[in-house]
């Protein structure tokens, strides 16, 4: 029988939006006197396929000044626990929406101060939204950028070169304010090295995802003539997969470490243009995967998830330089030691090495980012030990979308020209039980 604590998250995670109540709402603008919310109307805030860790409300609110009687709106995003039970269990299994708390309540508003003090002409391009103090659970209430401008991209069209720029331009500021944050709060580390998703201790949780979702996607990409001819060096470079990614996400002594952002996929940023519609700035809107690691991970998730192909094709060292250059800008403003400062060809090594990620984040997390609405994956009504049970793997449709094996084989085809599939495939792993099994 759940307990109390777990019907009230279920509540919280069904998708009505019922819980969000006059009284939710009048406890977030608490703060504020004599304001009395007297409506309030919910709706859906993303669509299918935009959003699996979170369930996700626009709330418009209708509050009254107590002293005048004059009413007017205000917007919030509430983001709850996801209503699919099998996505709620790894969210709480692995301290996901914890994480996300303590970076909003307690990181956030550290790195804004640290803008304050270092970067004051700039605090209109601070990295993320502004969320109120919320005292319940497992939820968090943000501000809805929109209201100030910013739009989402299209995930299926994919990023262009000028919007992959402002994005990692935007990374390249949470990472420096990062290691800015670490100097006067070094505890924040083990938050982020705590409930890590790809860690040894958990490595019996995250093997059977990984190793099946590889294994399904060799099996279909058999069907398809041009992805066939490189599939032996996938196949290498993806053996032992589990292990390798544990490895190439760790935090290791003597590379350059920040926090990353760990999910930097197209949906997980909102864009403001200037009257000529150019894109001008990113935020980042979801920090539910930030680990303390090698910000070179964001990278390689952006390039492969988000950034169209022929984008990369023709501009991958202009976009490294660009991130680079972003990065050394902004830890110059923090004043933070140059010594610590990566160097453009460290950067370099460290994509390579770790080049393993990038090609499970193409093979699981670009199938789920270019779906069709029509084709997102839908997990409500999964069963977990069925789904283990299961031959086939959930993102099977996804795999044999068109778009998907159009981007993926070109994706691949530079990996391979870079050595990427190489480097991979020797990249050395810890021995484990399961070590002799391929993925």
């Amino acid at each position: 029988m759940p307990s109390d604590a777990e019907e009230k998250s279920e509540d919280k995670a069904r998708g009505n939006g019922e819980w969000i109540t006059i009284e939710f709402l009048q406890e977030l603008l608490d703060g504020e006197e004599g304001v009395r919310v007297v409506e309030r109307e919910v709706s859906d805030a993303v669509g299918a396929g935009d959003n699996y860790l979170s369930i996700m409300y626009q709330v418009r609110a209708v509050v009254e000044n107590a002293k005048t009687g004059r009413r007017e709106d205000r917007v919030f995003l509430v983001k709850g626990l996801p209503s699919a039970k099998i996505l709620r269990d790894v969210v709480e299994d692995y301290g996901i929406f914890r994480k996300e708390l303590y970076t909003y309540n307690v990181c956030l508003p550290a790195m804004k101060r640290i803008m304050e003090e270092y970067m004051p002409d700039e605090m209109d391009s601070f990295i993320a939204a502004g969320s109120y103090p919320c005292r319940e659970p497992n939820v968090l209430a943000l501000e809805d950028l929109k209201l100030s401008g910013y739009k989402m991209a299209h995930r299926r069209k994919q990023l262009d070169f000028r919007h992959t720029v402002v994005t990692l331009a935007s990374l390249a500021r949470f990472h420096a304010l990062s290691v800015r944050l670490v100097k006067s709060m070094p505890e924040v580390t083990e938050v982020y090295l705590r409930d890590e998703f790809y860690s040894r201790e958990k490595r019996h949780m995250v093997y059977p995802h990984v190793a099946k979702a590889v294994k399904s996607w060799l099996k279909v990409m058999q069907e398809d003539e041009a992805i066939r001819t490189l599939l032996p060096d996938v196949a290498k470079a993806t053996k032992k997969s589990t292990d390798k990614m544990i490895r190439a996400v760790s935090h290791r002594d003597g590379s350059f470490t920040a926090l990353t952002h760990g999910d930097s996929w197209t949906n997980n940023f909102m864009y403001r243009y200037d009257a000529d519609g150019r894109v001008v700035h990113a935020k980042i809107v979801d920090f539910q995967l930030t680990r303390y690691s090698t910000p070179v991970l964001d990278l390689l998730f952006l390039f492969v998830t988000s950034t169209r192909p022929e984008v990369m094709a023709e501009s991958f060292p202009e976009l490294v330089a660009a991130y680079h250059k972003a990065l050394i800008s902004d830890m110059t403003k923090l004043r933070l030691d140059p010594d610590c400062f990566p160097s453009l060809e460290e950067i370099y090594a460290e994509i390579k090495a770790r080049s393993i990620s990038g090609i499970i984040s193409m093979v699981i997390q670009t199938a789920v980012v270019v779906a069709k609405p029509s084709d997102a994956a839908n997990f409500e009504n999964v069963d977990a030990e069925e789904m283990e049970k299961s031959e086939d793997h959930i993102l099977e449709k996804n795999f044999r979308d068109d778009y998907y094996k159009e981007v993926v084989f070109k994706y691949l085809k530079l990996f391979q020209e870079w050595g990427y599939l190489k480097s991979a495939e020797e990249m050395p792993v810890e021995d484990s039980n399961e070590s002799s099994s391929p993925s």
